[in-house]
């Protein structure tokens, strides 16, 4: 191999003009000739130092070699190499190395979920003071997300986190303080630490106290303080900010209304990728309300919420252009929409599919595909795909007793979920149950 003099730095940042001889001078050749950072820019050759590095036992290059190879980052990538360095690298006790498997495992992100091992390597990286393996560590117990269920283990790791000076941490502790969701509700903790993060500067602490302080959710309404701190955490770059600002400033909801200002935010929530902003300004725009209406306009945003995975949107396109109520009519293209949000798990969508095969109304009649897609929408637990299930099956003029049970059990589920209308017919239906047992009851005496 062809060696090349080189001027390097050693960890002390002296420079030494001469061939790399130690594998750390290896290793800091290697990565700033990847970047290109006081050299020119060579990735094979900073490969090649890099490698050499980590075969003599170099746990920094092992890393670099490791993350890079993973995510084929400046290098080819190669998957397997990747996490066969980051393996040595962790097992010779390197912590970002164990943080970067823990993580990736979990999740299954570019490497093999392994949920066991991954929880393995984010507790050794925790318990070598990784404060954010600590976070993650803390949420995922606390909420049971991929990990055993156990708020008391996950508080503590969070706040081991909080320790460190960890923000997510900090942020995910007030969340659950503040909600009483999953850890014990402590409201003036909450408050603590997100107004702890918001004088910080964190945008996302600004956006919650903000919306607190405006709506006055869990403190005293102030609304100057409130509209301060959105417009901080939405000049930041918080499009959940962005969006309540556009919002309360459209509709003058606690704010004082502005509907310029308010669209103008909304706007900057959607270019952000806000999908829900995308979905309010398409709304606003069909309808007509607080926005001038523009059915082109507005049917664009709804178009760029659903190509961005929004199945709420898929759903409204689905039945507008179906009913042809708010966009023209198109009836294989509201049915494409509809079928696209319904496999994607909106239980409206699939409600709505249900209702219009089931009564042949817009798309061709197929009582059995309609029944499919309301028993599936009933399943997801929506009150109404309940009742209408229930309905159609009553309909029937000849039912088996099998179906008069099925219907039952979801006209049950309707009720109990405050359905009024089932209320009334299962009081109906109940009373006639009663009264055949009762007649024929009499005529066996008889």
């Amino acid at each position: 191999m062809k060696y090349m003099l080189c001027l390097i730095r050693n960890k002390e940042g002296e420079s030494m003009d001469h061939l790399p001889s130690s594998p750390q001078e290896m290793y800091e050749l290697g990565w700033r000739k990847i970047e290109g950072e006081g050299y020119a820019q060579d990735p094979k050759e900073g490969e090649k130092w890099l490698l050499k590095a980590a075969e003599l036992g170099d746990i920094d290059a092992m890393y670099e070699l490791g993350w890079r190879k993973l995510e084929g980052e400046s290098l080819k990538q190669d998957i397997k190499a990747g996490e066969e360095w980051l393996t040595k690298a962790a097992e010779l006790g390197d912590v970002r190395s164990m943080y970067s498997l823990g993580w990736r495992k979990l999740e299954g992100d570019l490497l093999d979920q392994d949920i066991e091992e991954g929880e393995k390597w984010l507790t050794k990286a925790a318990n070598q003071g990784d404060d954010e393996a600590m976070n993650i560590l803390g949420w995922r117990k606390i909420e049971g997300d991929l990990l055993a269920r156990d708020p008391e283990e996950g508080e503590k790791w969070l706040r081991e986190a909080i320790k460190s000076g960890n923000q997510n941490a900090m942020f995910n502790l007030a969340v659950y303080k503040f909600d009483g969701r999953y850890l014990e509700l402590d409201v003036e903790e909450g408050k603590k630490w997100m107004i702890r993060l918001a004088e910080e500067g964190d945008r996302r602490a600004l956006n919650v106290m903000g919306w607190r302080f405006v709506s006055g959710n869990g403190v005293k309404q102030n609304l100057e303080k409130g509209e301060k701190w959105l417009k901080k955490a939405a000049d930041l770059g918080d499009r959940d900010a962005m969006y309540n600002l556009g919002f309360y400033k459209i509709e003058g909801k606690h704010l004082p209304q502005d509907i310029i200002e308010g669209e103008k935010w909304l706007k900057q929530a959607a270019e952000h990728g806000d999908d829900e902003a995308m979905i309010k300004l398409g709304m606003y725009k069909l309808i007509g309300d607080y926005l001038p209406r523009d059915d082109k306009e507005g049917e664009q945003w709804l178009k760029r919420a659903a190509k961005a995975g929004n199945t709420g949107a898929m759903n409204m396109l689905g039945r507008q252009k179906i009913e042809g109520r708010l966009l023209d009519q198109d009836l294989e293209n509201g049915e494409r929409w509809l079928m696209q949000a319904a496999k994607k798990g909106n239980p409206v969508a699939m409600c709505n599919i249900g209702i219009c095969k089931m009564e042949g109304k817009y798309l061709e009649q197929d009582q059995i595909e309609g029944e499919k897609w309301l028993t599936k929408a009933a399943e997801l637990g929506y009150d109404r795909a309940q009742y209408l299930l229930d309905w159609y099956r009553m309909k029937r003029v000849q039912q088996s007793s099998e179906a008069i049970a099925e219907g039952e059990k979801w006209l049950i589920k309707a009720a109990e979920a405050g359905d009024e209308e089932a209320k009334i017919l299962l009081g109906w239906e109940m009373e006639e149950c009663i009264a055949f047992r009762f007649t024929g009851k009499s005529e066996e005496v008889s």
